[in-house]
């Protein structure tokens, strides 16, 4: 045994080097543990691919040269076959014969529909076979008769103080002495019979027609007229009530 710092050879019992004093480590050295060593995994093994087979490619005929070969079918199947033939060859020509009918007399068809072939129309500027467009007569222009309409009459016409000259007991005014029609902003007239305090709101459409709604929610319509300071009210039953303008 040997001492790991200087080298110096010592006892197997010894606990320290007797060249530099150094402690001997007696413990065992551990042997390294051999590691697993993994198997190899096996590889799939692909199967082989098939190759196409390869079809075999067919030798060309050999070309004959000369005469075609002569036929030794017995003489009773030639004729017949000779026979079939020349029907067919007639058939045929019955056929080419019918279409050919069949097209001229469509094309006859439309040569005189058309008037040319494949369809040329004459042009439609021949005024010489075209007939004379008919003339339309005259529409008269009717003018509607206007219906006379009452001559318009201003708001401002029958606003003022009124009153009364003479006249029947009439709806919602009755018999008052003094009635008082005043402009509203909003275009509405007030309308006052002061001697009963009545009042309402009126609506005038300018031609010779007052509304009036009174306070407590009746309505009476009225016709009146105006002729300078005089006020003529006509209510629904066709009593009527004259007043003239206060100063």
């Amino acid at each position: 045994m040997y001492c790991e710092n200087c080298g110096s050879k010592l006892r197997s019992d010894a606990l320290f080097c007797t060249g530099c004093g150094t402690k001997i480590n007696t413990e065992p050295i551990a042997e390294p543990i051999a590691e697993p060593i993994a198997e190899p995994i096996a590889e799939p093994i692909a199967e082989p691919i098939a190759e196409p087979i390869a079809e075999p490619i067919a030798e060309p005929q050999p070309v004959q040269y000369g005469p075609p070969p002569v036929n030794f079918a017995p003489p009773g199947r030639q004729n017949k076959s000779k026979a079939g033939l020349i029907i067919g060859l007639i058939i045929g020509a019955i056929l080419l014969a019918g279409a050919a009918l069949f097209i001229g007399i469509e094309l006859g068809k439309g040569m005189d529909a058309e008037g040319g072939l494949f369809g040329n129309k004459k042009p439609q500027n021949d005024y010489a076979n075209a007939s004379p467009t008919p003339t339309e007569a005259p529409t008269p222009t009717v003018t509607p008769t206007e219906t006379p309409q009452p001559p318009q009459v201003s708001n401002l016409d029958i606003i003022g103080d009124w009153e009364l000259l003479h006249g029947d007991y009439i709806w919602f005014f009755e018999r008052s002495t003094h009635i008082m029609i005043v402009d509203y902003a909003d275009g509405t007239l007030g309308v006052v019979a002061l001697d009963y305090d009545y009042w309402g709101i009126g609506h005038s459409n300018g031609r010779g027609n007052l509304v009036v709604e009174a306070e407590w929610g009746e309505t009476f319509d009225f016709k009146y007229e105006i002729d300078g300071d005089t006020l003529t009210l006509i209510d629904s039953d066709g009593d009527t009530a004259i007043y003239t303008r206060l100063d």
